[in-house]
């Protein structure tokens, strides 16, 4: 009896163990293909509005602009190229050059990136009780995966 007892226990505590990622797909970060990247973000409304739909069309906008700024960001710290910000006097110009020339070309390309971010997508869309938006939000740019990581 205390071995059907103690392997019911056993199976009770490793059977869920073994269910596997707990994170649902739809609400991880980053690349989900080489095309698509997502990242989730919370909004919320002015705390003075009342009425419930006003405060949902408030949590939604906030919610998809920190979206939009998180997944700029990320694309920055992608795009940010080891320039040098200072150079020791005496720097040959042609290596002064370069430098301005990469950061022109990684400026370029981040500024289309921007302009691509806005044309996302919210997946989902989360209230809470208090009117707060949780939104997963995902851009789909042919080859983004390769224009990140083959900034200049």
């Amino acid at each position: 009896m205390k071995k059907v007892l103690s392997a019911l226990c056993i199976s009770f505590f490793l059977i869920p163990s073994c269910t596997g990622n707990s994170q649902k797909q739809e609400n991880r970060e980053g690349f989900i293909d080489e095309h698509t990247f997502r990242v989730v973000a919370t909004g919320v409304a002015v705390p003075s509005e009342k009425d419930i739909t006003k405060r949902k069309e408030q949590a939604l906008k906030a919610a998809l602009l920190a979206c939009q700024y998180r997944m700029l960001e990320k694309f920055r710290g992608y795009c940010i190229q080891l320039v040098p910000f200072y150079r020791p006097a005496g720097t040959p110009p042609e290596v002064l050059e370069e430098d301005r020339r990469i950061l022109k070309k990684n400026r370029e390309l981040f500024r289309k990136l921007a302009d691509q971010v806005k044309d996302g997508k919210a997946v989902t869309a989360l209230y809470d009780e208090h009117q707060v938006c949780t939104i997963v939000y995902q851009v789909r740019i042919q080859n983004l995966k390769v224009l990140l990581t083959r900034c200049y």
